[in-house]
């Protein structure tokens, strides 16, 4: 019985959501002559895990039609019915959580009633619900659809004279909902592109974006006309434009200045997302230009300042990041932030990453401070939880059997390096090119090391220094340093 689907939906209940859905099932207007109560009295003394061994089928049935013939699919039409019922309590509750949801369909119906006064006092009441708000992911869409049925009330009511100030509002709110919306699509593109090497190419909205909209010539108009959240929108477009073209510095430059400029007029989750998306710019920034070589561990600085690196206030640092926030500020020398970055977020990982990315991160600061076989001790007892974190430690693990002289353990490593670069197909090319780059060079310092080759060292830090989609490059122009002093 415990294993029926409707447990793993009221487990999600919360005590008061559980209490009141004991009022939802009760009620005439909602059960529609449907009878669970008696089934929710017997499964209430089980919540929330509703997985005692008591709880049966048999027992159920007893309880609820004591002295009747067992009939056990009566039983399970009944659950099925409850199934329903907290799908539709959950419907409830989902419309009355923003206030602004209550606007709309109060709105609609109430002008398709042809109740026009009630309709337009209550859809202005929404708009300025929505502009209290300020430009939060949500405005945008309630502000199209509220302006979208004053519009309809106005057509069926034959009022041009409105509808010429509403049919401009809702052009200007259609846009700025549009762009909202084509960010949003085009970010997850990005992430797709970013993490698992997937071409947007094919994408509809993407091909049109990139080929048939002109969105500099937008962002003049914007500039010119400054229309309200002028500035939002073509923060907006910046990104959609990064998101086509990871180069284009003047985009970057110019959604930094908006970002800081309407930093405050944004909601919390906005400026997660948006920093999100930086996070992947500027990795990609620095491809072209070693100028940005610092410039994720800046964005890394204010996300942590204005506590947007994680979706909640009170939620928990993704695994990724912590570990990306790490290996910059190691890159960028700041050991000692480093190290109290470590000591005041560990604990804010999620809790089956915790251990295996504190130990990596205390790993690379031994590194740094050449304690290697510390380091070499840390990284051997990390277990690989996640796919994106093995190049991390492939490429630490491989830096210390350098330092070590283990030449047949690096060597070995070398072959599974390549090996796992090779056949990852959702592996991005930059990111796959980067790391063979510098498993080639590695290969080329350990036997030049080892006196097993001759190299020209200052051909070989030339190339290092020329390669700028290098990862690791001071640590491998240091060691081709070392060669050629020796």
């Amino acid at each position: 019985m415990k294993n029926n689907k409707v447990f793993g939906l009221l487990r999600t209940f919360s005590k008061e959501e559980f209490r009141e859905f004991g009022k939802f099932i009760a009620s005439p207007f909602f059960a529609k002559g449907r009878n669970v109560v008696p089934l929710y009295r017997y499964l209430r003394k089980y919540y929330p895990e509703f997985d005692s061994p008591k709880m049966t089928y048999e027992d159920a049935f007893a309880k609820i039609f004591p002295g009747k013939k067992i009939g056990l699919q009566v039983l399970k039409n009944l659950l099925s019915v409850m199934q329903k019922m907290s799908e539709e309590y959950l419907f409830e509750i989902n419309i009355r959580r923003d206030k602004l949801d209550y606007y709309v369909h109060l709105g609609d119906e109430l002008q398709n009633r042809r109740q026009f006064i009630a309709a337009e006092k209550n859809l202005n009441e929404g708009l300025k619900e929505a502009d209290n708000r300020g430009a939060e992911m949500s405005y945008f869409y309630y502000s199209y659809t509220l302006e979208k049925l004053k519009d309809q009330m106005f057509l069926k009511r034959s009022d041009d004279r409105s509808r010429t100030k509403t049919t401009y509002n809702l052009s200007s709110g259609f846009l700025s909902y549009f762009i909202t919306e084509t960010k949003d699509v085009f970010e997850s593109i990005h992430i797709m592109e970013y993490n698992s090497n997937l071409s947007p190419v094919r994408n509809p909205l993407y091909i049109f974006m990139k080929n048939f909209v002109k969105l500099d010539d937008y962002i003049i108009y914007l500039r010119n006309s400054q229309p309200e959240f002028s500035e939002i929108d073509e923060m907006h477009i910046h990104l959609i434009k990064l998101c086509i073209n990871g180069e284009d510095e003047a985009s970057y430059l110019r959604l930094r200045e908006l970002l800081r400029n309407n930093f405050n007029k944004i909601s919390r989750l906005e400026a997660f997302y948006t920093y999100g998306s930086l996070e992947r710019i500027v990795t990609l920034l620095e491809l072209k230009s070693p100028k940005y070589k610092n410039e994720l561990f800046e964005v890394y600085k204010e996300m942590l300042k204005y506590n947007i690196y994680r979706n909640t206030e009170n939620g928990f640092i993704s695994a990724a990041r912590f570990t990306s926030i790490v290996v910059q500020a190691v890159a960028a020398g700041d050991h000692n932030w480093a190290n109290n970055f470590i000591k005041e977020y560990k604990n804010k990982i999620l809790p089956e990453f915790r251990e295996s990315r504190h130990k990596h991160a205390l790993a690379l600061l031994e590194f740094e401070q050449r304690n290697f076989e510390k380091a070499l001790k840390l990284i051997s007892r990390i277990k690989y939880e996640a796919f994106a974190f093995r190049y991390y430690l492939k490429s630490l693990q491989l830096k210390i059997y350098y330092e070590l002289n283990m030449y047949d353990e690096a060597i070995s490593l070398i072959d599974t390096f390549r090996h796992f670069l090779r056949t990852t197909k959702s592996l991005p090319q930059f990111r796959k090119d980067r790391y063979a780059a510098f498993i080639k060079f590695t290969s080329s310092l350990l036997r030049a090391k080892d006196k097993k080759q001759d190299y020209s060292m200052v051909n070989l830090k030339s190339e290092i220094e020329n390669d700028q989609m290098l990862v690791e490059k001071k640590w491998l122009l240091e060691k081709a340093g070392e060669l050629v002093i020796n």
